[in-house]
């Protein structure tokens, strides 16, 4: 008996509301145990069938074992793990209609009085209010569902409105010359596991200096996060280099980069042409010279990106957001440890470290 391993099936009734009579396990366990001290020994196995609750035979078994030394192993079926769908988020796009003079409960009260959403044929998902005090609506569907919202707001208020999507851009580099638009979203769409034809749109593929081409696309966040973090892609014959858009803010108030206009600290510049830092006129008006009043010279315009706290910003920005999604940065904790012991190990080996029980 101590080298047989003896499995004993522990029978049970279901009754019609599926609920197990638990009067009956106590029985036929309490039997079990008589029958195991004819032939003593110190290890049980009881297979538990599919609706057995595992914590009352465990309870029970304790309780009929109590004070032996014996050892039960529950075993139970193995259960089947069902394959989760590939669910893609819902696309979404955001119409802003600007309030102007006008409040928002005005705004919100005259848009939902004149707009007949059945008619228009959209979804509003939600409502909004922005830090300006603008009318935000989320729209279910594709742009094309948003933008005949955007129409119908426009023309029967005659308020000023724009579209804003939801979507991440990424750059694609590396991509050879011969390879075209529709090779780039199939092979983006297989990373990403979606068959949508509009989860991945390119929306720009232009050569670079070296002879190869960048796209730049849009897709949702789920999708840009995988591939971002995956890094490369192999479009043709060639690995390409996935980065996610870096934005770079830029203050609208004292016409410099790096914060928004609800952080400056900085003078009040609003009322000037951004070409000239003159009042009185626009940009598109302007004849002057060019002058950046963030670097207080003459070579460039205060919105361009030839400005070189723009370039050192960006050029921060990438590098940081690069660290944050690689998974071979010298940043990763695993990695600092490891690289602590190792040193540590070195330095004990040439008699540089003191050991602790000197």
């Amino acid at each position: 008996m101590e080298r047989t391993t003896v499995i004993h099936i522990l029978p049970y009734k279901l009754d019609t509301g599926g609920v197990v009579c638990m009067e009956e396990i106590y029985s036929a366990i309490r039997e079990l145990k008589d029958n195991i001290q004819v032939h003593p020994t110190n290890k049980l196995s009881l297979i538990l069938g599919d609706g057995l609750n595992q914590a009352y035979v465990r309870k029970i078994c304790e309780y009929i074992f109590y004070g032996t030394e014996m050892r039960i192993a529950l075993l139970t079926p193995k259960r089947t793990v069902v394959a989760r769908r590939d669910v893609t988020r819902a696309q979404t796009h955001k119409v802003v209609v600007r309030s102007g003079q006008e409040s928002y409960a005005d705004l919100l009260k005259s848009v939902k009085d004149n707009i007949d959403l059945g008619k228009v044929g959209v979804c509003v998902k939600t409502i909004k209010k922005s830090i300006g005090g603008d009318l935000v609506l989320e729209v279910s569907g594709d742009r094309q569902n948003a933008g005949a919202l955007k129409e119908a707001i426009s023309r029967k208020l005659e308020k000023e409105v724009r579209l804003v999507n939801n979507l991440v851009t990424v750059h694609v580099l590396d991509i050879d010359a011969t390879t075209t638009k529709a090779q780039v979203e199939e092979a983006l769409r297989k990373s990403t596991g979606c068959d949508n034809s509009q989860s991945v749109v390119v929306t720009s593929l232009r050569p670079t200096r070296d002879g190869n081409q960048i796209a730049t696309c849009q897709t949702n966040g789920r999708d840009a996060a995988l591939l971002v973090r995956t890094g490369r892609i192999k479009i043709g014959w060639v690995n390409c280099r996935i980065r996610e858009r870096v934005v770079v803010p830029r203050c609208y108030k004292c016409l410099e980069f790096g914060h928004v206009k609800k952080d400056c600290k900085g003078p009040d510049r609003s009322d000037r042409c951004i070409n000239c830092n003159q009042p009185g006129h626009s940009a598109e008006e302007c004849s002057g010279a060019h002058y950046c009043p963030g670097c207080d010279t003459n070579d460039h315009r205060a919105d361009t990106n030839k400005c070189p706290k723009f370039r050192a910003l960006l050029k921060a920005e990438r590098r940081q957001k690069l660290a944050g999604n690689r998974a071979d940065t010298n940043k990763c904790p695993k990695f600092r440890a490891l690289l602590k012991a190792e040193r540590r190990q070195k330095l004990a080996g040439k008699g540089k470290l003191k050991r602790q029980d000197q």
